[in-house]
């Protein structure tokens, strides 16, 4: 009888395995909406993505881990890990060259080329890169929905009530 092993952590694959180990593939519609949202955000988590893929279709947040993880192990996003003071660690996830190189427009690929090259080359501290992306995230999210609110906050009147504009 084979002796059990108690993991006190699932063990995770920090280093892609080998193009010979992999199967060959092409990311679907689902897929290529991922490296989208990681080309336009820049830097998103896993719940980022999630969500932006559950408010599209209604569902999908595990289907999007799913579908990182076997984009990471094609080469076609970038994952840094992200040490948490509290809570889980998580991963951070932006498109990589070969990524971009399936969502860009070839005619757009001279412009776009040094941003996708700088993403792909990391960061050592994400939070401002995440801050940045959830308020991206959360006004595209959120001006479906709110579009007049926020039309009438970024609205304004003078003191007498003869003038008014938008900001």
């Amino acid at each position: 009888m084979p002796k059990l092993i108690t993991l006190s952590k699932m063990p995770s694959r920090r280093v892609r395995p080998p193009e010979s180990e992999l199967p060959p593939w092409q990311p679907a519609t689902s897929g290529r909406r991922i490296l989208e949202y990681l080309l336009r955000y820049r830097y998103l988590t896993s719940d980022l993505v999630g969500l932006l893929h559950e408010e599209e279709h209604g569902r999908g947040r595990y289907q999007v881990r799913q579908q990182l993880t076997k984009l990471w192990r094609y080469g076609l996003v970038e994952r840094f890990f992200r040490p948490a003071d509290w809570g889980s660690n998580q991963y951070v996830y932006t498109v990589s060259v070969d990524g971009a190189r399936l969502v860009v427009e070839p005619k757009h690929w001279p412009e776009e080329r040094r941003k996708i090259y700088n993403l792909a080359a990391g960061k050592a501290d994400y939070e401002h890169a995440l801050a940045v992306s959830l308020l991206q995230v959360l006004w595209d999210l959120g001006s479906n929905s709110q579009a007049e609110l926020f039309t009438t906050v970024s609205s304004w009147q003078d003191k007498e009530g003869t003038k008014s504009g938008t900001t």
